[in-house]
């Protein structure tokens, strides 16, 4: 949100009232300058692979590979309701993007969660990938690496994922 100290603010609050709709445009215009571009991808299946690396890094698809949630469902409501630090800050954002090297960890009061503690149990089934590293006793975990296509386990259409963010 911007502030008071912007320039564009204070010029735009300056002008005259203009008509709703003007000011609506004027504000998109503003705010789309403010977003980063996209990477610049001409390939189709480049663009998938692309897609699918992203949305590995997504916090609540780490919550869910490390083991400290049974579905990404649960691991997205446990991030939502702020239960992980992520490098020691408490994030709430499901779709918060994790780096290499980033440090994953249950929150201190949320440590004694029975829901965590089953999921943990459980997740001999499922297995680690070998790009995150997982302390089930400290209920911390690292992201070694950025996961390759060939990492990602789970089959993955990629198309279907470009047709849901493209709308």
């Amino acid at each position: 949100m911007a502030s008071a100290a912007d320039p564009w603010l204070e010029t735009f609050l300056a002008q005259p009232i203009l008509a709703p709709k003007q000011a609506l445009i004027e504000t998109q215009i503003h705010l789309a300058s403010r977003v980063k571009p996209m990477p610049a991808i001409a390939d189709r299946a480049a663009w998938d692979r692309y897609a699918a690396d992203l949305r590995a890094q997504i916090l609540d698809n780490v919550v869910f590979r490390m083991g400290f949630a049974d579905t990404r469902a649960e691991a997205r409501q446990l991030v939502r309701h702020g239960h992980f630090l992520v490098n020691g800050k408490r994030v709430n954002i499901p779709s918060f993007s994790v780096r290499a090297g980033s440090n994953v960890e249950v929150a201190d009061k949320s440590r004694k969660m029975l829901r965590i503690a089953e999921a943990m149990e459980t997740v001999d089934r499922r297995g680690i990938p070998q790009w995150l590293e997982v302390d089930r006793k400290a209920l911390r975990g690292t992201v070694k690496s950025v996961p390759n296509r060939e990492d990602l386990t789970m089959p993955i259409q990629e198309q279907l994922i470009v047709e849901l963010y493209s709308k």
